[in-house]
């Protein structure tokens, strides 16, 4: 999924930010892609419908630390899933938290 959202960021025109990044300090969490400029990052929440690691207890209980300790650092964090990503929903967010506008 992480690639689907490379490519279609690309095909936007849109900046692609940089891959499996850590953007808290002393910890290990890594977020599929982030803008550090603008303090955007996206965590692709796959397999929730599969009872995937993003949706058992959990997980959904270290996604929300890992997500809260981002925020509390200010920055914005978009979880988006497979179906954002396949219907261009994904891309839109992005470029709105960014800032940009997409290409007509």
């Amino acid at each position: 999924l992480g690639m689907a959202l490379y490519t279609r960021l690309e095909r936007a025109g849109l900046p692609l930010g940089d891959g499996q990044c850590r953007i808290v300090p002393g910890r290990q969490f890594v977020w599929d892609r982030a803008w550090r400029n603008q303090r955007v990052a996206v965590e692709v929440q796959g397999g929730i419908w599969i009872n995937g690691a993003h949706s058992r207890g959990s997980g959904v209980e270290r996604d929300s630390i890992k997500q809260s300790m981002a925020a509390a650092l200010g920055w914005r964090v978009l979880p988006i899933t497979k179906s954002m990503i396949e219907s261009g929903q994904a891309v839109e967010l992005i470029a709105q938290a960014l800032g940009l506008e997409l290409p007509a």
